[in-house]
Parts: C-alpha cells; structure tokens; sequence
C-alpha cells in the first residue's frame, strides 16, 4: 500500500495540533530484513510521513542512505513528495547523487563508504515525502548477524512494522530493551523459513535532547544477534588478532619515541601522546559500529583511524616496549541485553595496561582513561579465555572522584590574604595526569590556577606534592592575595567557590527542567571543603548568607557559614560537601540533580560581605 492509498485509508488526516512538539508524523514505516543461507543480507525500507513545521521541511528534504560500495548495492525505489494540492512531484534523475560522507573526506581508505542522497522537490508544509529503497549484499562478507534498530524515532509513528525473514536452523535472538511495552511479534515457520514480524502503533518521538551521550540509552530498541553473549569476548579476540600485527617501521617508530627515556610510565604518556596527536580520529560512528578495522601499521602509515583502531595501534607500541596491554570495549550498565548482544552495543575502546594498572584512551587525555571514569560500565576483554562482560563496580571511599580541600588564611587590614591550603586529589580531580605527561614545567602554572578557584587572584609562594600518583595526589601551598578588591562602598565581597562549576572544572548544563533520558555525570563525586578565614579587629563583617542543606535522590549538597569572635578577632568558617552518589541519573531523578546544578550557579549564597571599620 503506497502513500496515497495509506491516506485513503486513514479514518482522519493527522494535523499538526495533534502532535505538540513535533515537526513531523511518519504515518507509515516499514522495515524488512532477509538474511539468506549463503550469509548476505537483503534490506528494504519504506516510509511515508506528512511535514508538520517548515523545521522538518528544511531538514528531513534530503534522505541519505548510507551503504557499503563494495559489498552493496543501493536501489531506489520510489522517492517523491505529495504536496497539500494532492499533486506527486517525483524526484528528478538529477536530484539523486552520491557522496562521500564529510567525516571521512580526509580518510581514503574508508571511501567505498557512500550516501546516496535523494533531494526531493516540492516539499512544503502540510505536505507529504514517500521514500523507498533496498540495500542487497553482492556477496556474503559479514562475520555475523546483528543489529539494533531504534523503536521510537524523532517523530512520532502512527504504524510501523519491522520483519525479519531467515532460514529456520540459523540460530538468531530478539529482544526490545529499554522503557515501554510492546505486543509480542508474530512468529511463524514455513518450510525452511522462519518469519518474524514486530508490529507498533502510536508511537510516540523519541526526544535525544542536548544529544548528551545516553540521549538515547532509554529509547526502545530492537535488538538482534546471532552471536551468544557468552561469545562475543571470542569473537572481538578474533577482530583484534587480525588488526593487532606488527611490522618493522612501526618498531622503529616506537623505538625512536622512547630512545632518551628511562621511566616505563613516561614512555607510555610519550606514546600515547604520539598516536593521540599524530593520527587523526574519525569521527564516524559506523566505522566502530561496524567493526571496520585496518591493521596497526596500516593506521599509523595513514595517519588516521577510528577510535577503535587508534587504540589498537597503541596496544601494539605499548607492547613492544615490555608493558601487558589489551584492548577493551565498553558500554553503559544496563545497555547489554541478556540475551540478544552484540559487539555493536560497545560504543567505546580503550587500552588497558596491566604493567601500569592504567587505562589509556588514544583519542582523549589520560586523565579522562582512568578506572574513576569507567566506574558502572560493562567491560568486554579480549582474551579468548575470559569470562562474559564484567561490571566495573563503584569505587569504594578510598577511590574515586575525592576532592578534599583544607585552607587556613589571615585577612590583614591593608586588605592582603595570606594562607595554606592543603588537597587531596583522586580520581577526575587528580592533577597527576595533566601533570606527568606534560613534557614542559606546568606544574606552577596549574597550582595558580587551583588556588584562583580558591580564591581569586592568589599567587602560590611555595608548594609541596606530599603524594604525586595516578592513584591520588596531595598538596600543600602557601599564597597570598596581595590586594583584596572593594565596591564603591569599601566593601570587600568575598565568594566561596562552587564545587562543581568552580573547584570541580565540571559543566554540567541546568537547562533542562526534565529529560526522558538517562543522563550521565563525569563520574560519582564526592567533595569537602573547609575554609577558615581569620579577621582582625579593623574588618567587620556584614553578612554571611545562610545554610544551604539539600538531600534528594541525586546526592548531598551542604553549605555553612560560622562565625566566632574571640579577643576581637573573628574567625570565619565555611564548610561545604557535595556527595554525588551515582554515575547514572535517570529521568525521575533528574529534577533533584537539578536542585543541587541550580544551587551551584548561585553565587549569592556562597558570598560573603565585609568591609573596614
């Protein structure tokens, strides 16, 4: 049934009132995939849907289709626009191009990589785009069959069928996971065949919001894979036995890097920061969903690669120089189905290297690798002896992200700070990594810049790194404030830090009132910080704001400001503790991370008021 017939069929036209907050209504879509005995794959689409807003005109005219030019062929089989009039506009020869997608511009190998584009004519609001095409595999080339197909889109879908047609003896699992409900799919055998067929109706669309990484980790999905779970740790050993070669110009690359270095950890920063800096990352997330690896030497030769490749690469240096390092691959916990996974559902690699006990990642800083990080993900090694995919547990009260910050300061009555602080860094805070791999003296420079988030404009006169570790670092440092800034009214307004958008460095946006998804945080936080400011007799005190005390399901903010004189002079106490629990905050949760987001953006609570006698 073709587009005009489905709006015959309608018992009524869907208008744009019935859809708050949509720029379109798909009204049909359906989806088919044929897998036959020699392992090709043969896929067809179809989807007919009417333009609500000119922002869905403007944006959805052009349909891209992206296909395998080696191993697929793309036909179109309809690609039109029906406007209010009723008249069909047919997308014109010409309209229908292909190119290469901009991501891979600069990466030749990957060019049989294509998106046949479909520019349509006469799309208008109020009107309606029918598209239909099939992608067929010219010969058998997949290694297995999986995928994930999203259930709810970016707009709202009045019926949609997803089928699957397969021989009856392949061994294949279904699964929806994620939030919602849905009708068990039709499941029949004729001869050798085995049919499936998902139907849904009223769906509604799927909102990724900021596109913030797990926009879409709640969204419904179809999952299917013919691998079992217990497997996939041999079947990704597999991928990385063909892509983790060696060859002699690698070796001596390597060898070169590390030739005027002694320190096993230093040479491991100096080669991470080569294929960090050297090799470009394409940014193209069919490329590790697909598994489309090079090997080693032929990503260094080219000067570009995946993520997953990149790391890889490194793998194979740090190995050369001694160090045990694999490749892993990771996923949110509570992305990987039960039954139905697939190497596919991993969205991130990283290189772990036992000798150091370290996690490397060769498209990001070390200090973004490390376990702290990874806490409540699903790891997935390698080796083909391992066990299934394993959870990164909760650090416990001596890891993690631990920011505990101690100062003791003088206010003198030329209106000059003096004082000590002394810090304990671990986990994200920790300033180990932005520190050691840095082949220049930084370290002065960073403990001025901590201090300023202090306390604005303090100059560090001497420091201490009591522990420098990747496990934890601790400070100490002396710093003075050489002239205090006052209003026009000789008042000195002094603002404690936030601790998450001042101590913490983290940018967490607060315009969202609600989402729908899960939202990550960088990691579970915990921060505590005591502050005591001694006053002399000259300088009064005009206000300290009051108590702040928020406990929700998100986590813990506390804030107090004490005041005791004693001999006239006066010392000022601010404490404050900021508990982050967990990593993952769901959306029923999400308005009390708010609270605590929204009372970090208000320095007014945070400001303290004095001026001279």
């Amino acid at each position: 049934m073709k587009g005009q017939e489905i709006l015959k069929s309608l018992p009524r036209i869907p208008e744009e009132t019935e859809f708050p907050g949509a720029d379109g209504v798909i009204i049909r879509d359906n989806q088919r995939i044929r897998l036959l005995k020699d392992g090709r794959i043969h896929q067809y689409h179809y989807q007919f849907k009417r333009i609500l807003k000119d922002f869905e005109r403007d944006k959805h005219s052009d349909i891209q289709m992206l296909f395998n030019e080696k191993t697929q062929d793309i036909k179109i089989l309809s690609v039109k626009s029906i406007m209010r009039d009723g008249r069909i506009v047919e997308t014109p020869e010409y309209g229908i191009n292909q190119i290469t997608p901009p991501a891979l511009s600069q990466a030749p190998y990957f060019t049989f990589l294509q998106n046949r584009i479909a520019s349509l004519v006469g799309v208008e609001t109020g009107g309606y785009i029918e598209v239909e095409y099939e992608i067929v595999d010219k010969k058998p080339w997949r290694k297995a069959f999986w995928g994930t197909i999203p259930i709810r889109l970016y707009a709202p879908v009045l019926s949609r069928e997803i089928a699957f047609e397969l021989p009856r003896k392949h061994p294949v699992q279904f699964q929806i996971t994620g939030s919602g409900k849905f009708r068990k799919p039709e499941d029949k055998v004729e001869g050798n065949i085995r049919r499936l067929r998902f139907t849904f109706d009223n769906l509604p669309l799927w909102d990724s919001e900021d596109r913030h990484p797990l926009a879409d980790l709640d969204c419904p999905k179809l999952v299917y894979s013919d691998i079992p779970r217990e497997n996939l740790h041999r079947q990704f050993d597999g991928l990385l036995t063909e892509a983790s070669t060696t060859e002699p110009f690698l070796n001596k690359r390597v060898d070169d890097l590390v030739k005027d270095i002694d320190c096993p950890m230093r040479k491991a920063f100096r080669l991470h920061k080569h294929v960090l800096e050297s090799v470009s990352t394409l940014e193209f997330p069919p490329l590790n969903a697909l598994f489309l690896l090079r090997s080693a030497p032929e990503v260094l030769r080219s000067g570009y690669g995946s993520a997953l490749e990149k790391n890889i690469l490194l793998a194979v240096m740090l190995r050369h120089i001694g160090h045990q390092a694999e490749v892993v691959l990771s996923c949110p916990e509570g992305v990987l189905p039960d039954r139905a996974a697939h190497l596919g559902l991993f969205d991130r690699s990283w290189v772990k290297d036992d000798t150091l006990e370290l996690f490397f990642s060769a498209d990001k800083d070390p200090a973004e690798a490390q376990r702290a990080h990874l806490e409540r993900t699903v790891i997935l090694h390698g080796d083909k002896s391992s066990e299934s995919p394993v959870v990164i547990d909760s650090p416990g009260s001596k890891q993690g992200n631990v920011l505990i910050v101690k100062g003791k300061f003088s206010l003198k009555k030329e209106m000059t700070l003096k004082g000590t602080l002394e810090a304990l860094f671990s986990g994200l805070y920790n300033c180990y990594f932005a520190l050691a791999t840095s082949e220049t003296d930084d370290v002065k420079t960073w403990i001025n810049q901590f201090a300023g988030k202090v306390c604005p404009s303090a100059e560090v006169e001497k420091h201490h790194f009591r522990m420098f570790g990747p496990a934890y670092s601790e400070l100490s440092a002396s710093f003075e404030v050489k002239l205090m800034q006052e209003d026009p009214e000789h008042r000195i307004l002094l603002t404690m830090p936030a601790p998450l958008g001042g101590l913490g460095g983290f940018n967490i946006p607060a315009d969202y009132t609600r989402r729908s998804s899960t939202y990550a945080l960088p990691g579970t936080l915990r921060h505590d910080l005591k502050l005591e400011i001694d006053c002399p007799p000259e300088i009064k005190i005009i206000h300290t704001p009051g108590d702040v005390a928020i406990e929700n399901s998100a986590g813990r903010l506390e804030q107090k400001f004490e005041v005791k004189t004693e001999s006239r002079q006066s010392r000022i106490t601010f404490t404050q503790l900021l508990v982050l629990p967990e990593k993952y905050i769901r959306p029923g949760e999400y308005s009390d991370l708010l609270d605590i987001l929204l009372e970090d953006a208000r320095p007014h609570n945070r400001m303290m008021i004095l001026a001279k006698k």
